[in-house]
């Protein structure tokens, strides 16, 4: 039977917290433009452009990862 461990609690340097949080900040307004009614908007772009869109959602969605979730090694 797998027991349960409890989470680690870490520190975490304040400005990596802060630039993270302003990471997520930054996707969910990107992918709130793009959601809804924007998303007709989105699909007019060229192909170029849409690839490149998402991969700036990629990109701040690890970034902020990295930032908040730094291994503790």
């Amino acid at each position: 039977m797998e027991t349960n461990n409890p989470p680690q609690i870490r520190a975490i340097d304040l400005e990596d917290y802060d630039t993270g949080i302003e990471k997520l900040a930054q996707l969910h307004a990107l992918l709130v433009s793009l959601s809804g009614p924007q998303i007709d908007g989105f699909m007019r772009l060229s192909q170029p452009i849409q690839e490149n869109v998402l991969s700036l959602a990629t990109s701040l969605a690890r970034d902020a990862h990295s930032l908040l979730h730094q291994s503790s090694a």
